[in-house]
């Protein structure tokens, strides 16, 4: 199968048709269909909307909606692990894609796993082939009143929905950017020729997001900008 980024978007309109839950917060098990291009949870506050769209988003490469740690999304009074999965409807096929969690146990450590067909794979970044995640909720209103580096956050996050290679870029220029500062504070910077300092302003230059990681295509954050172009709002009539 292509990946989202062969494929142009404009053609590809992958659907979750089916969620089941197994241990997860506060259902014992569930099996949903979803219908529709538009779905909408109603429900009182704690009968577990919030815990399906959590679900949802352990399918996106983090730590999901709360940012929670795997072993407290497993329900209280349960085993001790989750389970996961998502039928996927994709020009005409179904993939069914899973996300689980095992607990240690003596020597064996906690696990997450990760499965595309029943078959594991490596990181949740395998599943961008199939889907790809973005969420927006009240708390996260720091976006517009909060300082810039929460907006940069998001829009990573974006980015990261059209170019599932953003995250490890990030992070490597990040880790190339606190480096560059280490010399600075050391002043070794300061050495005209310095080969630690060339190498550093090398790495930043070839890993900055701005400059992008593919020259031809230009920076993601541009190319998540145009692909994401809100139109003009509709005049009154």
């Amino acid at each position: 199968m292509s990946s989202l980024s062969e494929t142009p978007q404009a053609r590809r309109r992958p659907m979750a048709r089916r969620l089941m839950l197994g241990d997860f917060r506060s259902y014992v098990s569930l099996d949903l269909a979803l219908e529709g291009s538009l779905v909408v949870f109603c429900g009182e506050n704690g009968a577990g909307k919030t815990n399906l769209l959590e679900a949802l988003s352990l399918f996106a490469p983090g730590r999901g909606l709360r940012r929670a740690e795997l072993a407290a999304c497993a329900r209280i009074g349960g085993p001790g692990g989750f389970a996961i999965s998502i039928e996927v409807e994709d020009e005409g096929a179904i993939h069914q894609l899973g996300v689980g969690f095992e607990p240690g146990d003596g020597d064996r450590p906690s696990e997450r796993l990760n499965r595309i067909d029943r078959a594991p794979v490596g990181s949740a970044r395998a599943f961008a082939d199939h889907l790809r995640l973005v969420w927006l909720t009240p708390t996260m209103d720091g976006l517009f009143i909060g300082p810039a580096g929460e907006r940069r956050r998001f829009l990573d996050r974006l980015v990261l929905a059209i170019d599932p290679g953003h995250g490890a870029r990030v992070t490597a220029f990040e880790r190339a950017l606190r480096g560059r500062n280490r010399l600075l504070d050391e002043g070794r910077a300061t050495r005209i020729g310095s080969t630690r300092w060339s190498a550093r302003r090398r790495s930043l230059a070839s890993l900055s997001p701005r400059r992008g990681a593919n020259a031809s295509t230009g920076s993601p954050r541009r190319s998540c900008a145009t692909a994401t172009r809100i139109r003009r709002f509709p005049g009154r009539r």
